[in-house]
């Protein structure tokens, strides 16, 4: 589906390639990604294993044909995708003639997707010496790296005994055959629906296939010699039926695809005269599929990576004013968790009752509720929990580093712009909207837009603009009423009924971080107008969201 949206959104006559999956038992092919645009390296290096090319496509304009010769020219796949008024056509190619064939295909899901795939997780380290000014230093540092990989390499399945190496299985506690069955019996063993699996790289560095006497070569020429480590967190698709005893080579392409990108920024380091070290990161951009794993200098700031960041959004059609690629948008894998929030607590729910056009909030969010990081707001935090959700929004998006402030944090800033005095901070106050809206334009650099209504009842009236501000800019909604503030997460609304259903989430919550009651309870959950009090004078502070990359 995703694919065919960004295919889709080509406006001028162009052609790329498209990387995806091929299923080993079936046959069957997925298609995740696609490029258009050149990059400083090869795109396939920011893609996870078993990604590959493909297919090729081609975007035809208005009254345009593609020949058969442009087709088989396009790409040495005899898979080849033809757009054309926004219409996909899949073609194969047959063996021994010109001639191509249309193939029907079907959408594959996020959730189907990740049914049939599991995301595995590479950590580690590899220290890189070499002379950053000459090319073959830098080529054979990285071609020394690779051959210890292959012979010296073995993976070990975080917490557990299971050690792969490059040819199999090294050490286990159970009979496995497949990665199905690794992920069944992991999750046995506390880790509830698991879909992803954490390995350490080791490698045993005295490892050596030769056996011939060493060769000491001394060169007494002045080198500049750069000493740099690449921390390694880099991931691979495996399909559920893939033999566990295929894993480790697996893992070990994906480290290898790492360090042919490491010698591109190697390269980079020594033109720019950055010094410091490479570290990956892996992303998974809203509404993109599929992981990524980008490398970048942990000396270099977000704002002299921009150029670079650029170049990958065009590349694989990626938004170019939704930040996606920034070191903040690094995927949090569920075992290495550090925020105890539960993120986007409306997963779950029952669709609204109320049929017509639904529009919820994009991307990620945590839910900030009373009693909190061991602080007693109850009975008067309610708008500073709202806050912080919506702040934790413009973090997880990757629109600031900035932590979600804290109570405190927040009074001060209220008073560091004169809007209170310095005796509120450190009270129990409450704030509204209008604060909320001061705190975001000060704190993140947010702006906001208002809408007030005079009496619940009115709020149903405001179905279009509610739909039009979850379609457009997405973000969380902090509502103020009465002596109440909430979170408005979506908007279910019919226009030719009038009638209409909101997604709230509720800060009033004291209980601990357990969905099945958040969810059971109404804590988060579908109302109806009558939640809202008709005699109550309601603010909506609606943030908009900013245009970078």
């Amino acid at each position: 589906m995703l694919i065919l949206q960004r295919l889709q959104s080509l406006k001028t006559a162009s052609s790329g390639d498209v990387y995806g999956v091929q299923d080993g038992v079936t046959g069957d092919v997925t298609m995740l990604a696609v490029t258009v645009a050149r990059l400083p390296h090869a795109p396939s290096l920011l893609l996870p294993p078993a990604l590959h090319l493909l297919a090729s496509f081609t975007c035809l304009p208005e009254g345009g044909q593609q020949s058969t010769a442009q087709k088989q020219h396009s790409s040495e796949r005899n898979l080849h995708l033809t757009v054309k008024n926004k219409v996909v056509n899949v073609e194969q190619h047959d063996e021994g003639s010109d001639k191509w064939r249309v193939l029907k295909y079907s959408i594959v899901s996020q959730e189907q997707f990740e049914q049939q795939m599991v995301a595995c997780r590479t950590t580690g380290r590899l220290d890189l010496s070499c002379n950053v000014a000459q090319a073959a230093d830098i080529e054979s540092t990285v071609s020394r790296w690779s051959s210890l990989l292959h012979s010296a390499a073995s993976f070990r399945l975080r917490d557990t005994k299971l050690v792969l190496g490059i040819k199999g299985v090294l050490s286990s506690e159970h009979e496995l055959d497949n990665v199905g069955d690794l992920i069944h019996n992991h999750n046995k063993n506390g880790y509830k629906k698991l879909n992803n699996l954490t390995f350490d790289l080791f490698v045993n560095r005295s490892c050596s296939s030769s056996t011939d006497a060493p060769h000491l070569i001394i060169n007494n020429t002045n080198t500049k010699v750069q000493n740099t480590f690449l921390e390694l967190d880099c991931v691979a698709y495996v399909f559920r039926s893939t033999p566990v005893v295929e894993v480790g080579r697996v893992l070990q392409q994906s480290i290898l695809q790492k360090l042919q990108l490491a010698k591109y920024w190697l390269g980079k380091l020594h033109n720019e005269n950055i010094k410091g070290n490479l570290e990956s990161i892996n992303v998974l951009p809203y509404k993109a599929g599929h992981l990524y794993t980008l490398m970048y200098p942990n000396n270099s700031s977000d704002d002299k990576l921009e150029d670079y960041r650029k170049s990958v959004h065009e590349c694989f059609l990626l938004p170019m004013k939704t930040p996606l690629m920034r070191r903040v948008n690094g995927y949090v894998f569920e075992l290495s968790k550090e925020e105890y929030q539960l993120c986007n607590t409306h997963i779950g729910l029952k669709a609204p009752a109320v049929s017509g056009m639904t529009s919820i909030t994009q991307g990620i969010y945590s839910y900030h509720h009373y009693m909190q990081d061991k602080f007693n707001d109850n009975k008067w935090g309610c708008a500073y929990r709202s806050l912080q959700t919506i702040v934790s929004w413009f973090r997880h998006q990757g629109y600031t580093t900035k932590t979600v402030p804290t109570h405190t944090q927040i009074q001060q800033c209220l008073v560091n712009i004169g809007d209170k005095q310095s005796k509120f901070v450190g009270s129990r106050d409450w704030i509204g909207s209008t604060e909320v809206g001061f705190v975001l334009e000060n704190y993140l650099g947010v702006t906001s837009r208002f809408l007030t209504v005079s009496s619940g009842s009115e709020l149903g009236e405001k179905g279009r603009e509610l739909v039009h501000h979850f379609s457009t800019q997405g973000t969380p909604i902090m509502i103020g009423g009465g002596v109440l503030a909430h979170t408005i997460l979506g908007v279910a609304w019919d226009p030719e009924s009038g009638d209409i259903s909101y997604l709230i989430l509720d800060p009033h919550y004291t209980g601990a971080e357990d969905l099945t009651t958040i969810q059971r309870m109404g804590w988060c959950g579908w109302k109806s107008p009558s939640f809202w009090n008709d005699k109550a004078y309601y603010n909506l502070c609606m943030p908009q969201r900013p245009a970078m990359i």
